[in-house]
């Protein structure tokens, strides 16, 4: 765990291999498929806590492990601690993103530019639209197991990549996990 003024990420990586199997029963998502970027495969699925508020929730942002080749942002890392979260009131985000090889297609250099960049855009997208969402843009974490752990912590110790003389005002948000922005 790396905690750093305005900024907190949650390493995961050998995590679920260290626990026995257990049954989980796993909560359908609020809403699945929604793009954040032009790519097939940046789209972003959401959980809202068990009780309802009429105050905007914390955020856990999870990024999917698979050395940024495969994975799934349903996976057992998330399943598991899923209904935890959702208990506590928190509302979960997973991402997916661009791999690799989608990278080597597109000429992105380096290519795990595009998987990271993919995860800042959507922290961005989130950020913006996190009224629908129903969370505090203030009280984000980002979680992930191996390739999301990495990506957790490279989000939580880069500089802020927003843009705020840009016309998109998605890329005017922040990238930065927790504090005023």
């Amino acid at each position: 765990m790396i905690l750093r003024t305005g900024c907190f990420a949650i390493c995961l990586t050998g995590l679920a291999a260290a626990q026995p199997p257990k049954e989980v029963v796993s909560p359908e998502p609020t809403e699945s498929g929604i793009s954040y970027g032009d790519h097939r495969k940046q789209r972003l699925m959401y959980w809202t806590p068990t009780e309802a508020s009429d105050r905007p929730s914390p955020c856990v942002f999870y990024i999917h492990g698979g050395g940024w080749r495969g994975g799934s942002q349903t996976d057992a890392n998330l399943m598991g601690m899923l209904p935890q979260l959702l208990d506590s009131g928190i509302t979960v985000i997973s991402v997916q993103y661009r791999y690799i090889q989608d990278a080597l297609a597109e000429r992105v250099e380096p290519p795990v530019k595009a998987p990271m960049s993919d995860c800042a855009r959507a922290l961005q997208y989130v950020r913006h639209h996190s009224k629908r969402f129903g969370i505090d843009p203030d009280r984000m974490i980002a979680v992930g197991g191996s390739a999301g752990a990495c990506t957790s912590l490279w989000l939580a110790l880069h500089d802020d990549m927003k843009d705020p003389s840009s016309e998109d005002p998605i890329a005017q948000q922040s990238t930065r996990l927790m504090g005023p922005q």
